[in-house]
């Protein structure tokens, strides 16, 4: 009981409010006891300014909350919520009961969460946050962040994620202007000072080294639940793109009515903060429905379709990488390839991979090298688009995109 003073004291504690997977391993946590060695902890701090000075008024239940899934695992207890229990009293300057300081030109949240997870992958979806506003709790709008990174979890550990830092700018009909960044070294040691203070025998337990972890980016793009970051629709007299519902769900399809080799792209309106010196991979499925079949069809990458890679198949079993800059087409780094793809037949299906790392790529197909090449683009953040050549039709769907650790330091 006096551990759990103390860390209450020290900072917010954690429950669960979907699934049955966490309960015992939060139970395990405010008990301040020992964590099976088959789990691990994991704790991070959220970091909120508010310039508006509007997210501190009003109930004192409403705090922010961090929504997780693992990958790994199907249906393991559906995702579930982790979010701060409130406090009455705590470090110096802290506001009563809700958990915001006021400072000179803004409020701010600073406390401590953590979790005990089974070993997985799992994905840090979104941090949210109501916003009372004389509404409704139904009715009120949200801050939504989306974290979108992964974290891979091992047994016995206990990790450190960094501090996830938003900053509210401003609030306009109805939407959060803000800015985003997790900080995964600065705050490290005054951070585990505080966690060590709330939890010191679980932390003697891991040997006093507590892992710093830097989740990294991660996007999945599966259509049967995300598809707004596409066009949902779009319809000329030569293309048309929409989200296409079958028996077995929700898929992205490409339809192209011009009887020539021409092509037509769909964008993402989604930018992904990934530079050319970062590592990646990016995974996605095609399936040739019907049309000409000795055409590509594919994904692009780069800084825009003017300044990227063409990750191509076709349905006559080729394959082949294209590559623009300024928009115009360079000397391919690598030209059809025969036999390497499956033949159209309106039900087999192709998977596709781009593996990114040190300005190296690699293009794989259905698990076969396709090619390796040095990257000859430079970009700041990363676009992703669909593109279908000729009179054919496409199915595309689950494209992932997922940061991975350098080899080497940049």
């Amino acid at each position: 009981m006096k551990h759990l003073i103390v860390a209450v004291c020290s900072l917010f504690l954690i429950m669960a409010h979907v699934g049955c997977v966490t309960t015992n391993s939060i139970r395990e946590l405010k008990k301040d006891g020992t964590i099976p060695a088959a789990r691990s902890v994991v704790f991070w701090k959220v970091r909120i300014t508010d310039r508006t000075r509007t997210l501190a008024h009003g109930s004192k239940e409403i705090l922010p909350k961090l929504s997780i899934k693992r990958l790994d695992v199907d249906n393991y207890g559906s995702s579930h919520d982790v979010s701060t229990c409130p406090l009455g009293h705590g470090q110096p300057g802290q506001a009563a009961d809700n958990g915001w300081m006021k400072a000179v030109d803004s409020d701010r949240f600073d406390r401590l969460m953590a979790i005990s997870l089974d070993p997985g992958r799992y994905h840090i979806r979104t941090l949210f946050f109501p916003i009372y506003n004389g509404a409704t709790r139904s009715e009120m709008p949200r801050l939504s962040v989306p974290v979108n990174r992964v974290l891979k979890v091992m047994p016995d550990k206990l990790y450190y994620l960094g501090s996830f830092h938003v900053v509210i700018d401003r609030i306009a009909d109805g939407q959060c202007h803000y800015s985003f960044a997790i900080d995964s070294v600065i705050h490290r040691q005054v951070d585990t000072k505080y966690f060590t203070s709330g939890f010191p025998e679980l932390f003697n337990n891991y040997g006093n080294k507590p892992l710093l972890y830097r989740p990294f980016a991660y996007y999945n793009y599966d259509f049967s639940y995300e598809y707004k970051t596409f066009p949902e629709f779009i319809r000329t007299d030569e293309i048309l793109a929409e989200i296409n519902l079958d028996k077995k769900g929700r898929s992205y399809i490409i339809r192209r009515f011009s009887d020539d080799d021409g092509y037509h792209y769909v964008t993402c309106k989604r930018t992904h903060n990934i530079s050319n010196n970062d590592s990646f991979t990016i995974a996605w499925e095609s399936k040739w429905v019907e049309g000409v079949n000795d055409l590509p069809y594919g994904l692009l990458l780069g800084a825009n379709p003017e300044n990227a890679y063409y990750f191509a198949v076709a349905s006559d079993e080729k394959s082949a990488v294209f590559v623009k800059r300024r928009d115009l087409w360079l000397k391919p780094p690598c030209d059809w390839k025969n036999g390497t793809s499956k033949a159209g037949d309106g039900i087999a299906i192709n998977h596709n991979k781009v593996a990114f790392s040190n300005n190296r790529i690699v293009y794989s197909v259905n698990d076969k090298k396709i090619a390796e090449f040095d990257n000859a683009l430079k970009f700041e953040s990363l676009v992703i688009g669909l593109f279908v050549a000729g009179k054919e039709a496409v199915v595309f769907d689950n494209i992932v995109i997922e940061q991975t650790a350098n080899s080497s330091p940049k």
